[in-house]
């Protein structure tokens, strides 16, 4: 009987260790689902993350190649832009018409001849014009007494001779808008800002999605001595219309080689010299510095000349830059004759009045300057009374007198002096 209770008890004992047995390696199962699914999970979120985080780098970097483009777009129309200001003003004087984005007022063309010339199918400003509104004593504006009337003597009794006065008028316009108006900055600066705009059209990129917003541009130039900067101020706003993405664009920047600087004080300087001193040429190669040149265009249209410098050292793109203007045709001014006023002693009834009569010495006192290098000869020189004159004619009893007109022309042009022969 023992026996048997022992066997049930151990039969007993060993089922409930087998079952003990069985749960706990589900528990070990179940953990390792467990442990299976929560590293799944950390895997996948940090998958999902760091897939989110790469999205939005590649997301930034196409917003990022959206901007190039355009960033890039302005500064070549920058370029383009103020690469044609540079050309235009150059090739006009200085000047930029309103009809092309620039300050000055349009000339019709019946005022060629008088405010522009063409050439090359621009309209070239006059920057040497003929003096005006000068009423001595030191100087005159009009012909007999232009320059002065005992030019180039400073008295009628002075042999001192004299060659600095007043021979024209500049009309350059100034550097800068302190100066006055129509100014070389505010014609640039008024010309890139007008041309830009139409330059600058997004329409290729609005059609890609973006959208594009911006402000007025603004434009300030600083001329350095071998080159011009520009720089932009130009608000520009571009939206991602998939992302919603937004970037602000301001400023860009763009330099010609181009010494406009050393250009316009060489022109002024050549100008300076030429309304001022009538010997001077403004072609003569001594002239010349800092591979900057004038060459002259005689007579382009009539007796009205065309100067184009040249800067050896400024490009626009592969050609030299060129600042060309014209020069009004001037008065030759003659020497002084002396004297005014010739008197005879009486002369039998066919006394006959020559030329030497009329001064010292004849044909040596013929003499005169041109302010714009025209040349002047023997035959430039006329006596506008009949020559020989007789002053004992019976009709001379009531005008003892006669006006001999010396004149001296350059073709367009003249100046004269009136030498009076009377009877005593």
């Amino acid at each position: 009987m023992k026996t048997r209770k022992y066997q049930r008890f151990f039969v007993h004992k060993k089922f409930y260790k087998s079952s003990r047995k069985g749960q706990i390696t589900i528990f070990i199962i179940l953990a390792i689902v467990l442990v299976i699914i929560i590293g799944s999970l950390v895997f996948l979120t940090k998958f999902v993350a760091k897939k989110k985080t790469s999205q939005a780098t590649e997301l930034a970097k196409e917003t990022k190649l959206d901007i190039q483009p355009i960033e890039n777009f302005i500064v070549a129309c920058l370029n383009k832009v103020s690469k044609d200001a540079l050309d235009i003003l150059g090739k006009q004087g200085g000047y930029i018409y309103k009809s092309q984005g620039g300050t000055l007022i349009d000339y019709s063309p019946e005022d060629e001849g008088t405010h522009f010339i063409s050439y090359n199918q621009y309209k070239v400003s006059y920057l040497i014009s003929p003096p005006r509104l000068a009423f001595g004593p030191i100087a005159y504006s009009e012909a007999p007494q232009y320059p002065w009337p005992t030019f180039p003597y400073s008295s009628a009794t002075s042999t001192q001779e004299i060659f600095e006065g007043f021979f024209g008028i500049s009309n350059l316009a100034p550097l800068n808008e302190s100066f006055g108006p129509h100014s070389i900055k505010e014609q640039l600066k008024i010309y890139i800002e007008s041309n830009l705009e139409n330059c600058a059209d997004f329409g290729p990129f609005e059609e890609q999605g973006l959208e594009i917003t911006k402000g007025n541009p603004e434009i300030d130039i600083n001329m350095a001595e071998n080159d011009i900067n520009f720089k932009l101020n130009y608000p520009v706003t571009i939206e991602n219309a998939v992302t919603k993405e937004k970037t602000d664009l301001k400023e860009f920047f763009s330099k010609q080689n181009v010494r406009l600087k050393k250009i316009y004080f060489f022109a002024e300087d050549l100008i300076e010299q030429d309304i001022k001193n009538i010997k001077f040429n403004i072609s003569n190669t001594a002239n010349s510095r800092d591979f900057l040149s004038a060459d002259v265009l005689r007579d382009f249209r009539n007796n009205d000349d065309v100067i184009i410098i040249k800067d050896e050292k400024s490009l626009i793109d592969t050609r030299n830059y060129e600042f060309i203007f014209a020069r009004h045709n001037r008065n030759p001014s003659m020497y002084f004759i002396r004297p005014t006023q010739y008197t005879e002693n009486p002369q039998p009834n066919n006394f006959e009045i020559k030329k030497e009569h009329l001064m010292a010495d004849y044909p040596n006192d013929l003499k005169a300057l041109d302010p714009d290098e025209d040349a002047i000869s023997a035959g430039s020189f006329f006596i506008k009374t009949e020559i020989p004159a007789n002053l004992n004619q019976p009709w001379r009893l009531v005008y003892p007198y006669i006006d001999f007109r010396i004149s001296v022309t350059d073709g367009e042009k003249e100046d004269w002096q009136i030498i009076q022969v009377t009877r005593q």
